[in-house]
C-alpha cells in the first residue's frame, strides 16, 4: 500500500467472499455478509477502504484498533475472514 501511514498498530483486513450457491441459488452480497459480521460484532464497522478483488470479492482496510494488535480471526459467518497481524 504505497503512501499509506498506518502507525505502530498497522491495519486489518475484512475479505468478504461474495457468490451465489449454483445449486441452491442462494446468493451473498457485501451487504448481507456485512450485517452478519455486524450482528455477531454486536456494532457497525468502521469506516475503510475497499477494493474488489480479482475473484468479485472485497477487501475492505481498516486501522487496527487500540490495544493488543491481533492476527487472523476465525468463527466469523460463512464467507467472511478477518486477516490481522502476521495474516
Amino acid at each position: 500500500m504505497i503512501g499509506v501511514s498506518v502507525g505502530k498498530a498497522g491495519m486489518l483486513v475484512a475479505d468478504f467472499d461474495l457468490r451465489i450457491d449454483a445449486e441452491t441459488g442462494e446468493e451473498w452480497t457485501l451487504e448481507s455478509l456485512k450485517a452478519d459480521l455486524e450482528a455477531q460484532m454486536g456494532c457497525a464497522l468502521p469506516s475503510g477502504l475497499a477494493v474488489r478483488t480479482p475473484s468479485g470479492g472485497v477487501h475492505v482496510y481498516f486501522r487496527m484498533p487500540d490495544g493488543e494488535p491481533f492476527g487472523n480471526k476465525g468463527g466469523l459467518p460463512d464467507h467472511v475472514d478477518v486477516r490481522g497481524r502476521g495474516g
